[in-house]
């Protein structure tokens, strides 16, 4: 019951959302993340479950670059506390 809750309350955000670890696996996306993959080209083996974030932001390229690099400083610091 509380993985059907926990996947309902995750595809219910409209923002495209990943649940990582500290190691930036990533261990849970919602749908409107897979959608947001597929548009912009993204292979889910890389950014969707079992992927790592940490690499497919360093791994980022020409425009993506800037806003992964922001998004993965983020998280670092965060991570940092």
């Amino acid at each position: 019951i509380q993985e059907g809750l926990n996947r309902s309350v995750l595809d219910s955000l409209p923002a495209p959302t990943a649940v990582i670890n500290t190691e930036g696996i990533i261990v849970a996306v919602n749908r409107a993340w897979e959608e947001f993959a597929a548009e912009q080209g993204g292979d889910l083996s890389q950014v969707g479950v079992g992927g790592n974030y940490f690499h497919a932001c360093r791994s980022a390229t020409d425009a993506a670059r800037q806003e992964a690099d922001q998004a993965l400083t983020g998280i670092l610091n965060v991570l940092s506390g």
